[in-house]
């Protein structure tokens, strides 16, 4: 009985490796021209890559990550009134005082904005 399960666990554990890289999109890579503010974690000017780590179908996770570093996670929204059919894939910031937020992300067209 033991062993079965060992077994079981051991093919449902291949499967799912085997099926994560089907799944992974690939990150994004943007330079930022200005440092970026997400709660007490601030991303440096640079280059750094944006990854959709999970998607439910109107809510997304993505990973910002900063080549220097630092890196947040962030839930955003699809956003269907600002989808731009063959717009290439970009990143869009908003200035609050002295400081900048991330405001959306479009990848492939496809727009999602930060949830409240």
């Amino acid at each position: 009985m033991k062993k079965t399960s060992l077994m079981t666990l051991a093919v449902c554990v291949a499967a799912v490796i085997g099926t994560v890289p089907a799944f992974a999109a690939p990150a994004l890579k943007v330079n930022l021209p200005y440092a970026l503010t997400f709660g007490n974690v601030t991303l440096p000017a640079g280059e750094c890559t944006v990854t959709d780590t999970k998607d439910n179908g109107h809510e997304t996770f993505f990973v910002i990550r900063s080549l220097q570093g630092p890196a947040v996670d962030v839930m955003m929204e699809r956003n269907d009134a600002s989808d731009k059919k063959n717009e290439s894939s970009a990143i869009e910031l908003r200035q609050v005082g002295d400081k900048y937020e991330l405001s959306g992300v479009r990848i492939e067209g496809v727009s999602y904005k930060v949830s409240q």
